[in-house]
């Protein structure tokens, strides 16, 4: 109850104190564990991801052996742009449940929202490998734009033949990858691109476009506001900066 009580008044310090004693005298468990991570994902849900983060570090630090902890609070710490911290917390969450499907996709989407490509490349690889999904496939060549727009074109041009049962739409995105890759980064071929997955949030794979846009035009307006938008749709607009 303090710790809730501290935790909903936003006394950062104090509740921090208070679930260090709540670790101290617990059960060493998942349960505790899962219960004592929850107060600093309810800071992060008032947007207060510097709280959060500060009422999961100590938890974490308790638990490093639990992935999902451990995926929670690398995703807090992506969010807040700690790259290397949050890279090291998702690659213990990896190392203690390596075939855990969440985990694994914590860590690519964390990847990609921190531009860091070759590893969301990796990461998105290893998931088409275990899963076989599509997404996961185009997810990696989206990726693979952001390392370089010119060679994914036949990255994209391979996944835009159709096949038998694929999905039409991604047949069609593929091929606009590829009109962009090959227009260039800053080219009105990328940002129609750029606009049309914004619109149909899928925003994940937007960073890729609109960060290579926004750096092959530094007055690229629309390219910096829309980065804006993707990244406060999905809860981090401090790394749209």
């Amino acid at each position: 109850m303090k710790c809730f009580l501290l935790t909903d008044a936003g006394r950062i310090d104090r509740a921090k104190a208070a679930i260090v004693d709540a670790i101290a005298a617990l059960p060493e468990s998942r349960q505790t564990a899962t219960t004592l991570i929850a107060f600093g994902a309810e800071r992060a849900k008032k947007n207060d991801l510097a709280g959060g983060a500060e009422l999961m570090a100590p938890v974490a630090a308790a638990f490093p052996g639990v992935a999902e902890i451990q995926a929670d609070y690398g995703n807090l710490l992506t969010r807040l742009g700690r790259k290397r911290e949050a890279d090291a917390a998702l690659d213990r969450a990896l190392a203690a449940a390596p075939n855990d499907e969440r985990t694994a996709r914590t860590r690519a989407v964390a990847a990609m929202l921190l531009r860091d490509y070759p590893r969301a490349r990796g990461a998105y690889d290893a998931l088409f490998r275990a899963k076989r999904s599509a997404n996961d496939q185009f997810a990696s060549a989206a990726a693979a734009y952001g390392v370089d727009p010119k060679g994914a074109v036949e990255v994209m041009r391979s996944l835009a033949v159709p096949a038998a049962g694929a999905d039409p739409g991604m047949s069609d995105l593929a091929n606009l990858y590829a009109l962009a890759g090959t227009a260039g980064a800053g080219s009105t071929a990328a940002m129609s691109l750029a606009r049309r997955l914004v619109g149909s949030q899928q925003l994940v794979i937007a960073i890729p476009v609109l960060d290579r846009a926004a750096k092959a035009d530094p007055k690229n307006a629309e390219a910096k506001k829309l980065l804006a938008e993707v990244y406060e749709g999905l809860g981090a607009p401090g790394l749209a900066k």
